[in-house]
């Protein structure tokens, strides 16, 4: 008999693959279940059930780490078992765009100035930590260490879910790169208002919110907020000029930026080293951007990396 303290997450996986569907609801009781893992961001992996209706063209994905934990809290596995299947159920009967058969409308996706493009989204992920993910999709290199990916964002009512663009996709739309990089980034700017705003930082800092020279920028609109970035050079270089002063620019995580004057801090190398110790104790590593922090300057309009000796160099004179 398995126990909470002494079950690892495959055996754990493998006993929810038996056992979830005897908590089914009727809309899935005879799905096909599965247990996959799936390759995410920064080369994490994680565990996914997969619920496949039959007779439907989908299966819904759910993680289980989660429920792991709740499992190894002291949950009971019966307990976990029934948040399993509901969320089974409000994936299987609220399919984003889905047909008059219960199932995904598949032509919607080869239809690219029809549907595709206006629900295009982008997200930021680093490079070095997913090399052999970018060699399967379309990406454009920011700052030298940073991709920009494209998605097909899908919103229907409460539902939200996404699919990553990848390279046969754009054969299949006869359309290239640069064109889906220029649809994307119009999409986004377009959704965000064509102005990117830059947040002041939450209350808890000392002093008035307004005040404080500190900004988050990201995306309102797009699953990875830190994409903004990427579409956000007036607003940057705005703020700079407001400021009389050069921005540091910190990846907080692939969900937002933090936008600094550089003028508020004595040393640079303070900066990458308060990214590097966030990133191992405040951010989950699959939400990693980047283990340093950038530097604009005012005077030359250029974005530099600042080393962890605190130096600015110009991505293409570092070796990666």
């Amino acid at each position: 008999m398995m126990t909470n303290e002494t079950i690892n997450l495959e055996a754990f996986a493998n006993t929810v693959k038996e056992r979830v569907a005897e908590f089914l609801s009727d809309e899935v009781k005879d799905s096909k279940v599965s247990v996959s893992h799936n390759t995410k961001n920064n080369g994490n992996v994680v565990t996914t059930l997969m619920i496949q209706p039959e007779g439907k063209n989908f299966a819904p994905c759910i993680h289980l780490e989660g429920f792991y934990e709740m499992f190894k809290k002291g949950n009971s596995l019966e307990s976990v078992l029934e948040k399993i299947a509901k969320c089974a159920k409000e994936a299987v009967t609220n399919v984003p765009f889905g047909n008059s058969k219960g199932g995904v409308d598949a032509t919607l996706f080869y239809d690219y100035e029809g549907f595709v493009k206006a629900h295009l989204g982008v997200g930021l992920i680093n490079i070095n930590t997913n090399s052999e993910k970018l060699k399967t999709i379309p990406y454009r290199n920011v700052f030298g260490d940073l991709a920009l990916t494209y998605y097909i964002m899908l919103t229907d009512g409460d539902m939200h879910s996404s699919v990553e663009v990848r390279n046969d996709f754009l054969s299949m739309w006869g359309i290239t790169s640069d064109k889906l990089h220029e649809d994307a980034i119009k999409m986004a700017k377009e959704k965000a208002g064509q102005v990117v705003h830059l947040f002041p930082v939450p209350a808890f800092v000392p002093g008035s919110a307004e005040d404080f020279p500190m900004r988050i920028l990201r995306s309102e609109s797009d699953k990875y907020g830190a994409a903004a970035i990427a579409y956000s050079h007036e607003a940057i270089r705005d703020y700079a000029v407001s400021n009389h002063s050069s921005l540091y620019l910190v990846p907080s995580s692939i969900y937002e930026w933090i936008i600094t004057p550089a003028a508020c801090y004595d040393l640079a190398q303070e900066i990458s080293k308060m990214v590097k110790q966030i990133n191992a104790t405040e951010v989950a590593p699959t939400e990693v951007l980047s283990d340093h922090a950038y530097y604009y300057d005012m005077n030359s309009d250029e974005v530099f990396w600042v080393t962890d000796d605190g130096h600015f160099v110009l991505p293409e004179d570092v070796a990666v």
